[in-house]
Formats: structure tokens, C-alpha cells, sequence
């Protein structure tokens, strides 16, 4: 593929992930929203099925919220893979075109394992969630665990589906706990992994030749 395609292959992902985070902030605000309409239990008194109309409208409204934040979290979690291949494809084309040396994207590539270390595991995880769970066993966590969301003692197995706590979306995978935060912080994180590869690419900018 064409190092210009590559990099439009980049960006367009880095805009998919923004659009991710910006779902899960209107999604929120709308489940706020519909929390903030919801009849209050006292009005019981004054009739019920006015309350109960109401509660059923929040729980339905809640469920397709949910959802939502489901989609755009499994959504994230394919676009940071599609993210961290097009990084490797346009690192390879660069150094087979000998324009940037052998390693022009080597800080790009140590910012997203920094940054998204799983990035691989969890896209697969997602991606093969009925695989996992038929193999629960192996996928389970075997040691002791703290985290925000789950905790286990040693002795024990714990297997964790694609689950979504707040913004983190949790899973296991080969007995191993990966998580990604579909956050504003991670969406400056590869804002920041962008930025090193523009300024590794710059020089050709300069360069008097044609490449593609």
C-alpha cells in the first residue's frame, strides 16, 4: 500500500477511536439524563403507574444506552489494532523505501507499546469472545487479583467475558487481565503517537523525489 494511503489508513483510525470516546460521552449524558426523568419512588403515593410507566422507561432507555456503549467499546478496541498494524505496515514500507533509515517509526512504535502494551490480546479477545468462553479454563485468572472492578484470591479461577465497567473494558485472555479505557487520556495517547510519526516523516516533506 502506498505510504500516503497508510497514512490517511492512520488517521482515519485515530478519528474512529475520537468518535469512540465522543459516543461514550453523549451516551453517558443521555443515560444522566434519563436517570434525572425517572419517577421518583415517592410519587407511589400519588400513582402508580405513573411511577411505574416512568421506571420501565428508564430501564428500557438503559438498556439501548448500554448498548451503545458496548458497540463503541468493542469498536475502540478493533480500531486500536487496526491502529498499531497500519504503524507496522508504514514502518516496514518506510525502511524498505530507504528514504528514513532502518527504524524511521521506532518512537511512534515505543509510545503505542508504552501506551497500549495488549494492544493485540485484546482485539483477538474481543473479537473471539465464544472461543474464549469454551476455553474459560485456560483463559481464566489463576493468582491472586485487585483491580477496581474484580478481585480474587489465589487458589481460585476467574474468567472474565468482554465486560464493560464505566469506561474500561475488561476481559481475560490466557490468563491474563486486559483492560482498555476508552477515555479522553487514551485518545491524547494516540494523538501523541500521531505526532511522532509526523515528526519522524517530516524530512520527506523536503525531499525532492516522488514516492508512493
Amino acid at each position: 500500500m502506498p505510504l500516503f494511503s497508510l497514512l490517511a489508513s492512520l488517521t482515519s483510525s485515530a478519528d474512529k477511536f475520537t468518535h469512540c470516546v465522543l459516543l461514550f460521552d453523549h451516551t453517558e449524558s443521555l443515560i444522566a439524563q434519563a436517570a434525572a426523568a425517572k419517577g421518583n419512588p415517592e410519587d407511589i403515593r400519588h400513582s402508580y403507574e405513573l411511577y411505574r410507566a416512568s421506571r420501565d422507561a428508564f430501564v428500557a432507555a438503559r438498556s439501548v444506552y448500554s448498548s451503545w456503549l458496548r458497540a463503541a467499546a468493542n469498536e475502540a478496541a478493533m480500531t486500536l489494532h487496526d491502529i498499531g498494524t497500519t504503524i507496522e505496515d508504514l514502518d516496514e514500507a518506510l525502511a524498505s523505501s530507504g528514504l528514513l533509515g532502518s527504524a524511521p517509526l521506532a518512537e511512534a512504535k515505543r509510545l503505542m507499546g508504552k501506551h497500549f502494551a495488549h494492544w493485540v490480546a485484546i482485539r483477538h479477545s474481543v473479537a473471539h469472545q465464544r472461543d474464549l468462553a469454551k476455553a474459560a479454563r485456560k483463559n481464566s485468572l489463576k493468582g491472586k487479583m485487585r483491580s477496581p472492578f474484580f478481585s480474587k484470591e489465589a487458589g481460585s479461577e476467574l474468567f472474565i467475558g468482554s465486560t464493560l465497567h464505566g469506561r474500561t473494558l475488561n476481559t481475560t485472555r490466557k490468563g491474563t487481565l486486559l483492560t482498555l479505557d476508552i477515555s479522553h487520556e487514551n485518545d491524547t495517547k494516540i494523538e501523541d503517537i500521531l505526532r511522532a510519526i509526523r515528526t519522524a516523516i517530516s524530512p520527506l516533506y523536503f525531499e525532492d523525489r516522488e514516492f508512493g
